[in-house]
């Protein structure tokens, strides 16, 4: 069985998963962290970011500036389609 919790900041997410877990023995499946992994500079979408993006996107550490790609994201609705593709 797969079940997908979601919901706003302070909803009870966290307690939610606890509770699976510790109750039944559930498999937690965090997705925000395992987005992070993917886009870390040895994560498997990190270069299709940049060849979306191009590299004005990275950092002074060579990794992904999230605050800019949101910043571009969020004004144009083709590239936020895009990067939900990778």
């Amino acid at each position: 069985m797969i079940i997908g919790i979601t919901g706003g900041v302070g909803a009870g997410k966290s307690e939610v998963l606890k509770f699976l877990k510790e109750e039944y023995g559930a498999m937690i499946l965090e997705m925000d962290a395992i987005g992070r992994e993917v886009m870390e500079p040895d994560g498997i979408c990190f270069h299709k970011v940049v060849g979306l993006f191009g590299e004005e996107i990275l950092n002074k550490e060579g990794c992904l500036d999230r605050a800019k790609i949101a910043g571009i994201v969020f004004r144009d609705p083709e590239k936020l389609e895009a990067l939900n593709g990778i």
